[in-house]
């Protein structure tokens, strides 16, 4: 089991390292549910799940949106 999720781990990290999503979506507002405010960010999406949320202006996407 825990091979697997090191394999897993390994491939967002090296999907992310090229900087490169399937969608980034700029300046979206993003409410996590956990009772803190909500805070502006980028969102970098990969095969329909969100690999990373932040600051990307620096990087790479097939398709981007902008809030």
């Amino acid at each position: 089991m825990k091979i697997a999720q090191l394999i897993i781990i390994s491939f967002i990290f090296v999907g992310c390292s090229k900087n490169e999503f399937d969608i980034i979506i700029s300046n979206g507002t993003i409410v996590d549910g956990s009772g803190q405010m909500s805070y502006q960010a980028d969102i970098g999406i990969v095969d329909d799940r969100i690999v990373k949320i932040g600051d990307l202006s620096t990087s790479k996407s097939v398709r981007h949106h902008k809030c």
